[in-house]
């Protein structure tokens, strides 16, 4: 199996790297934000109406601030129209992330700057932070030092109504305490102050519900015909994180799916900048994604002389499964990889873009090559484990020793 997987590697060309505007993804370690100023302890967030529909205006350390971004480019736009209405002494200001440490939170809603927010439904789930991004701001629930104990703490708020919530690995120097000024309101933060602190507490009665969910290949079924498939939820997730996917992430890869994958791949600015790259490598009909994949795993390698993509794997799949041995190895690499991408993400805005998008196509590339080997026999957890394995393959040597 082994020498039949390597051969597929001889099989394309890769043309030499040309995408210059990918390489701050390396480098980006800083999360900007414009700086207003300080102010009156009984500031509110309503006094800053004429700018709330710009960036998420929120208070941290005494001071005012709008927005978080990947970097000082990406701010000044919004500085200048900050400006325009009155706050001549703002500025981007930087926040090394390098200095913070790696949490576990539960996003549970992403909304539009200067959109009118329910503080008191979201403050059912306990303690709450902003991430703003850019635009919108993130409303999250945590923060967790073990990611166990935050998908525990995922499954009691998708039970309580929240079910698009979903865990994400971040730096602690990117989450904001909401406070007084953020709800206008000191009753609201009171009143939930017994809920807050029982909702926090993490349970281990159903810890055996997240079984290996390191990786998250092995907590439940997903053979192309059952009704819920991981690999599919994991998709479902990364397109609510770019923002497309608003319903419940129910793990089925219907047409809803699928054609809100394609736009992302189109609206989505680091999604569309790898795609156009893609296009120079031929021998993909029909796996669009697959091409997508190994494209950014080129260009985020760590080394100088990689492999050839393979371009004609659809038709040169495996026909046999995996030995539990074999199937355990290629798990355990999804699960590494994904430790890595995950810590590397929280040293910037701009990691953080390119690996949701990573996300996206990787989750995707597995479900469609499930399909294909469910097509063969291969079903449940065989198919999955067989799919990675043929994954590590198309990119395991680019993302060798990434960090």
């Amino acid at each position: 199996m082994k020498q039949f997987l390597l051969s597929l590697i001889c099989m394309g060309g890769f043309l030499s790297l040309e995408a210059q505007q990918l390489s701050q993804s390396k480098e980006s370690s800083s999360l900007y934000t414009i700086q207003l100023g300080a102010f009156e302890a009984s500031v509110k967030q309503a006094d800053f109406e004429a700018i709330r529909s710009y960036a998420y205006v929120y208070k941290r350390d005494g001071l005012v601030f709008a927005g978080a971004f990947g970097s000082e480019d990406a701010a000044e736009p919004f500085l200048a129209k900050i400006k325009a209405k009155g706050f001549d002494d703002a500025f981007v200001a930087a926040r090394p992330l390098k200095t913070g440490k790696l949490v576990y939170v539960i996003q549970i809603a992403t909304l539009s700057a200067g959109e009118p927010i329910n503080w008191q439904s979201y403050l059912r789930a306990g303690t709450l932070y902003t991430m703003p991004n850019n635009g919108v701001v993130r409303i999250v629930h945590g923060a967790y030092a073990d990611k166990n104990d935050a998908n525990i703490k995922l499954k009691e708020l998708v039970a309580l109504g929240f079910s698009d919530a979903f865990v994400k690995g971040v730096k602690d120097l990117q989450l904001n305490p909401i406070s007084e000024f953020d709800t206008s309101d000191k009753k609201i933060l009171t009143q939930t102050t017994d809920a807050t602190a029982a909702t926090n507490t993490p349970t281990n009665t159903t810890k055996n519900a997240v079984v290996n969910n390191k990786g998250g290949l092995t907590s439940y079924g997903y053979a192309p015909n059952s009704s819920k498939r991981l690999s599919v939820v994991k998709l479902q997730d990364a397109l609510k994180e770019l923002g497309l996917y608003g319903g419940v992430s129910d793990g089925i890869l219907g047409p809803q799916t699928k054609t809100l994958f394609d736009r992302a791949v189109l609206l989505n600015r680091r999604l569309a900048t790898y795609e156009h790259l893609a296009q120079k490598y031929n021998g993909f009909d029909g796996w669009e994604e697959g091409r997508l994949l190994c494209t950014m795993a080129r260009q985020l390698s760590v080394k100088d002389n990689s492999k050839a993509i393979v371009a004609d794997l659809l038709n040169n799949l495996p026909q046999e499964m995996l030995s539990s041995k074999d199937a355990a190895t290629a798990l355990n690499w999804h699960s590494n990889l994904f430790k890595k991408l995950e810590l590397w993400s929280t040293q910037g805005q701009y990691n953080d873009q390119v690996y949701t998008a990573f996300k996206a196509v990787y989750y995707r590339t597995l479900a469609h090559l499930e399909d294909e080997l469910a097509v063969k026999g291969i079903k449940g957890e065989a198919g999955t484990a067989l799919a990675v394995s043929v994954i590590k393959i198309l990119i395991g040597e680019d993302l060798e020793g990434f960090n």
